[in-house]
Order: C-alpha cells, then sequence, then structure tokens
C-alpha cells in the first residue's frame, strides 16, 4: 500500500475513533479491517491462514509500518495525541538518563 494512502487512512482511524490514539493493537487491526474490505475479503470470516498469508506475501500493510506512521502523525499534529502521549514522552526521558545519554 501507498504511503499517502498509509497516512490518510491512518489520520481518519484516529481522529474518527480516539481511543486507537492508544492502543496500537487496536489501530492495527482497524487499518487492516479497511484494507480487507479494500480487496473484497469479508473480514468477519477471514479464516486465519488467509489472514496469514495476505501479510507474509505484504498485501497487508505491516503493523511496524502502521505504528511508526501513528507515532510521526502524533509527533506532528497535537490533535492526533491520546492521553498516553505526553506519558511516554517522559519514559524516553527517563530511559535515556538511566542510559548515560543524558548526563
Amino acid at each position: 500500500m501507498k504511503i499517502f494512502k498509509q497516512k490518510e487512512i491512518v489520520t481518519n482511524l484516529l481522529t474518527k475513533y480516539p481511543e486507537l490514539r492508544d492502543n496500537d493493537s487496536r489501530l492495527v487491526s482497524n487499518v487492516w479491517v479497511h484494507e480487507l474490505k479494500q480487496m473484497k475479503f469479508n473480514h468477519d470470516s477471514i479464516k486465519a491462514t488467509v489472514l496469514l498469508s495476505l501479510y507474509a506475501t505484504g498485501r497487508l500493510t505491516s503493523s511496524d509500518s502502521i505504528t511508526r506512521l501513528r507515532r510521526k502523525l502524533q509527533e506532528e499534529n497535537p490533535q492526533l495525541r491520546g492521553a498516553m502521549y505526553n506519558k511516554r514522552r517522559n519514559l524516553v526521558a527517563d530511559t535515556q538518563i538511566q542510559l548515560g545519554y543524558n548526563t
């Protein structure tokens, strides 16, 4: 899937469903449902083997790409941030201190 289309889908999902802003598993699932519908699959009855085959052959967007895009969108668009955004940012600073990066 092209990056512009991914960005549009993730932005729309984060806007329409704020609960997805802090839950990557649900966000990825929703993106995949959207993609399955585009491919004319019935997401309610698709077999696990078919889903895994679609993922393994790259026909479904990788979960890493979706979560990376979510992070970038939230960095650039404060209105798309969830309740956990600042908590996660603070954890980064604490971890860097513990690892000796910020002395």
